[in-house]
């Protein structure tokens, strides 16, 4: 029979909310406060680094003095400097609250786990419930620190998404929809092939299983005896290649399908990056667009295709792996836990 997909009770929205929340009452708040001074860092920087080509050359082009030309150097890498040393500085210093909001919910779990009732210690789906709740709280990659991380890419990525947004439109309108259209394309093709192996991941398991209790059977002093009466080893030496060839023949086809994968990437990158460059060469060619304008659509077009494959990235990684379904680490399986009905009264 089929086994159907754990859903939480509390939605996306709610979990982040349940973080937040946290973080405040935790007397946290400057995890909060960080995270958006990074986020507005990191989109200073990226218009920083976008704009400081494009103003140099059309000063050079303008025939400007050199002293106002070495001025316009001067500001723009000190402004650079400036925004990556205090970026710099917000990022070494987030680890702190982020850490202590975990510490608080890792109180939180083990006042749970002291105060549950006796049947629960036997339990199978509490202790299941302990287990999985004590792993995504064991170190800072997991979802109750990367949720900050998370969310603050996210964060950036929506801004700078409306800010090259806008830039191109003063090109044509119908760039957007042509890079929205083949990167979303692209994007959801490879994310529907790269799972593979998650979906057969109870077939990959099945051939470690075999191979693992092959080999354990196979060192077992206690087993040593009949294998070597009984001729054996020859048979648990073919039974384990045989596991092996099955095991190589599943990651071969895993490999063909990651293939495909990067072809449909490949396809669709060269298809969106063609149109837009063709396009901005012929504004170049016969409109007479300037090489700095030239050269900021250019990077815009570059940085928005980025941007919108790393906020899909983000988002799915937000609503699927770290809130939603338990496949690296889960909130919702802490607050389930956390909040569980089961103990008497």
């Amino acid at each position: 029979m089929f086994q159907k997909k754990p859903v939480s009770k509390y939605s996306t929205f709610q979990n982040i909310w349940f973080m937040i929340k946290l973080a405040c009452t935790s007397q946290e708040k400057k995890v909060l406060v960080i995270s958006f001074f990074i986020a507005l860092l990191t989109i200073i920087q990226n218009l920083l680094n976008l704009y400081v080509s494009p103003v140099i050359l059309s000063a050079i082009e303008n025939h400007v003095s050199i002293q106002e030309l070495l001025f316009t150097i001067v500001i723009f890498v000190l402004m650079i400097m400036l925004v990556s040393a205090a970026l710099a500085y917000a990022n070494q210093n987030v680890i702190c609250g982020r850490i202590s909001v975990r510490c608080e919910i890792v109180n939180l779990l083990n006042k749970k786990a002291s105060t549950t009732s006796y049947p629960n210690i036997d339990d199978m789906k509490f202790k299941k419930l302990l287990t999985k709740s004590a792993e995504y709280t064991d170190n800072n990659d997991q979802a109750t620190e990367a949720i900050w991380n998370t969310l603050t890419v996210l964060l950036i990525n929506i801004v700078c998404f409306f800010i090259y947004a806008g830039l191109l439109t003063q090109i044509h309108p119908i760039l957007i929809l042509v890079i929205l259209s083949t990167a979303g394309i692209s994007y959801f093709i490879s994310q529907r092939l790269d799972e593979y192996k998650y979906q057969h991941r109870e077939e990959e398991a099945e051939y470690i299983h075999q191979m693992a209790y092959l080999l354990n059977r196979a060192a077992d002093f206690g087993a040593a005896k009949d294998i070597r009466i009984f001729g054996l080893r020859s048979w648990l030496e073919e039974l384990y290649s045989k596991a092996d060839r099955e095991f190589t023949a599943f990651h071969r086809k895993a490999e063909s399908v990651y293939i495909w994968a990067g072809i449909a990437d490949l396809t669709f990158t060269f298809l969106r990056n063609g149109a837009v460059y063709a396009y901005l060469i012929y504004l170049v060619l016969y409109r007479g667009l300037d090489v700095p304008a030239f050269l900021l659509y250019f990077t815009a077009a570059n940085s928005f295709q980025a941007g919108l494959q790393e906020f899909w990235k983000d988002l799915a990684h937000c609503i699927d792996s770290l809130l939603i379904f338990p496949r690296s680490g889960n909130v919702w399986i802490i607050r389930n836990y956390s909040v569980s009905k089961m103990d008497l009264p």
